[in-house]
């Protein structure tokens, strides 16, 4: 009876540390709609990727908050027949872990069109290296997209076959969900790169230098949250590795688990959101009392307001002055 006691209080303590990040996410999602534009901005796209992806990943962490409180419920204590409650909180983290990939998804997108959109700024233009990360992007994300739906298909059927429930169709989803995980991962890779070029372009431009310092920040902790979600994939899923109550593991996992996955997400997401509020007319061209006074040629973007089309050649005249 003390093990089951000690049990609960961790999953107790992992419920309430998903619950815990629910609330910087959802206070982004307000600073997103209310102070996020997308008006002359060769990164609107990502802010519109982000104005999809804050929702979901609130009810993302709502929906495992839900489920984890579904299953601390005494049953013995209660007339309510326990597989009901096992059916509703299983879909709902079924429910929850969908909206969890397509977060992963739209994460991807977001970083590369905020790095697509610092490169604008600096080549006035669609680079070929820009076209490449962006369409690699869409049609990697497009194909994981397809894959976390069937995982999700697969998982609910296995739930209606839960008397007898078939061993292949188990292994079908391990395989899929480990090969999106090892996706993941790899564009994980492949941003913290592209976000350490981005930076390299701009560390001697005063004006967006520390905006793209946090634009690398954001595909670091990218990478980290993406390597932990992979061991785990490795050990507990690939390699089988089975971990049981009380053991110092599954002590760690269920305490670590939502610090380096949705807390670590809800900080991305706040340099995210700190780089979109700076934008004034252009590409975060704003002025930071901290940055000097020192003059330099500012992003044409941020100096010809009336430049709408981003994706179309900039004019060959315009002001160097930052517009107030």
């Amino acid at each position: 009876m003390s093990g089951q006691r000690s049990d609960d209080v961790l999953r107790g303590v992992n419920l309430a540390f998903f619950a815990i990040a629910m609330l910087p996410i959802a206070f982004m999602t307000f600073i997103s709609f209310y102070r996020v534009p997308r008006g002359k901005d060769p990164a609107r796209i990502a802010f519109t990727y982000l104005k999809v992806m804050l929702p979901l990943a609130f009810f993302s962490l709502l929906m495992y908050t839900i489920s984890g409180a579904l299953m601390l419920i005494d049953f013995d204590s209660t007339d309510v027949d326990w597989y009901v409650f096992f059916r509703v909180s299983f879909h709902m983290n079924l429910l929850g872990g969908l909206f969890s990939r397509v977060v992963d998804l739209l994460l991807v997108m977001i970083l590369v069109e905020v790095g697509n959109g610092f490169l604008f700024c600096h080549t006035e233009s669609r680079t070929i290296l820009q076209r490449v990360v962006r369409y690699a992007a869409i049609v990697s994300c497009a194909i994981l997209a397809v894959v976390a739906f069937v995982g999700f298909g697969i998982m609910n059927a296995l739930v209606a076959l839960s008397s007898s429930p078939d061993e292949k169709l188990w292994k079908a989803y391990e395989k899929l969900y480990a090969s999106s995980s090892i996706l993941l991962f790899i564009w994980a890779g492949i941003l913290v790169g592209f976000s350490a070029h981005v930076y390299n372009e701009f560390k001697r431009n005063s004006v967006l230098r520390n905006s793209s310092m946090l634009f690398l920040y954001a595909a670091i902790l990218n990478l980290f949250t993406r390597l932990y979600s992979l061991v785990y994939v490795s050990v507990f899923l690939l390699a089988g590795v089975r971990i049981y109550a009380p053991s110092k593991t599954y002590t760690a996992i269920l305490i670590a688990g939502p610090i380096l996955t949705a807390w670590v997400h809800a900080a991305i997401v706040a340099f995210l959101v700190t780089i979109a509020v700076r934008k004034h007319n252009g590409l975060w061209s704003t002025v930071q009392p901290w940055l000097g006074t020192e003059e330099e040629s500012y992003p044409v973007l941020a100096a010809d307001p009336s430049f709408t089309d981003v994706d179309e050649q900039l004019p060959e005249e315009s002001s160097s002055a930052v517009p107030d």
